[in-house]
Parts: structure tokens; C-alpha cells; sequence
């Protein structure tokens, strides 16, 4: 026979022990103080004129060339066909950041194959081309365990091209 606690009882369990209703409350109060005190941090940004100069140079030894464009881009294309993974039409869209002062050219690859090899293809491709960025990912199961992607990654040039 299950025990189930009625209203009745909890009344009369607090009456014979109200250090019971105290702790419970103590308890509810205490839970609601320590997930108020540990709300995330913000971080503070760099202030440090040192500090920005060394990340932004960093930053722009990472940037490609455009005479280094073309063989970036073909590298990618090869990779792929290493992975086994198929390729439709390649487009090539460029992208001004006049204010940064690079060009972000971004690569839309419309790729077909089996998700290891999809998923093997990403992970050295970023860590072959340290200026590509992954933009988007769309994929959908095809027949036979394969995968329908359309990958966008993104180059980021050194100059602002037109």
C-alpha cells in the first residue's frame, strides 16, 4: 500500500515539528540566494593598447594573400575529392570589410557523400587553412548513408578588394 501524504498530515507533521517548515524554508530561501549570486561574469574587454596591437597583428599574420587565394581555394577542392566526397557547382562570392581591412571571399560547396567522410573533410580543412571559416552548414540524409551538404566556408584576404 502506498503512502501518500494528505493535507491533513502535513498540517499536523508541522504542528508536532516546526523546525520541519523552518528548514524547508530555509532551504527554498538559501536555493533562491545562490542561483541569483551565480549569474555569469561579464567579461571586461581589452583596455590594454599592448594588448590589442599584439591581437591585431595575430590576427593579420592569419590573413591570406590574394595571389595565395587560388591555391587555398583548390586545396579545399582537392580535400574533398581525397574524402571521397562529391561536388556540384562551386560559387564564389567576395566581401569588403573596409573597416577591418580584409575581404572575407566565401566558397558555397554543394558536397555529397558519406557524413564520416563529410565531418573528416571539415575538421582538416579548418586545421589545414588557418583563414577559413566555417559560415553555414546544411545537410539531409540521402540514399545508402549518404548526406546532401551545402557547406559555406569563408576565406579572409589580407586587402579590401573591389
Amino acid at each position: 500500500m502506498a503512502t501518500q501524504l494528505s493535507r491533513l498530515d502535513l498540517h499536523l507533521l508541522a504542528d508536532r515539528h516546526p523546525g520541519w517548515l523552518l528548514m524547508v524554508a530555509l532551504l527554498l530561501l538559501g536555493t533562491f540566494f545562490f542561483i541569483r549570486q551565480t549569474a555569469p561574469v561579464a567579461v571586461q574587454p581589452l583596455q590594454d593598447t599592448h594588448q590589442l596591437q599584439i591581437a591585431e597583428q595575430q590576427f593579420r599574420a592569419s590573413l591570406l594573400s590574394s595571389a595565395d587565394l587560388a591555391n587555398a581555394q583548390q586545396a579545399i577542392v582537392d580535400l574533398a575529392q581525397q574524402h571521397a566526397l562529391s561536388l556540384g557547382r562551386i560559387d564564389y562570392t567576395p566581401e569588403a570589410e573596409p573597416q577591418g581591412g580584409f575581404t572575407r571571399v566565401g566558397m558555397r560547396l554543394p558536397l555529397s557523400g558519406r557524413y564520416a567522410d563529410l565531418r573528416s573533410f571539415i575538421d582538416e580543412s579548418l586545421r589545414q587553412q588557418p583563414a577559413l571559416a566555417l559560415r553555414q552548414l546544411t545537410m539531409e540524409q540521402g540514399s545508402n548513408y549518404t548526406v546532401q551538404a551545402t557547406l559555406t566556408v569563408e576565406f579572409l584576404l589580407g586587402e579590401v578588394t573591389k
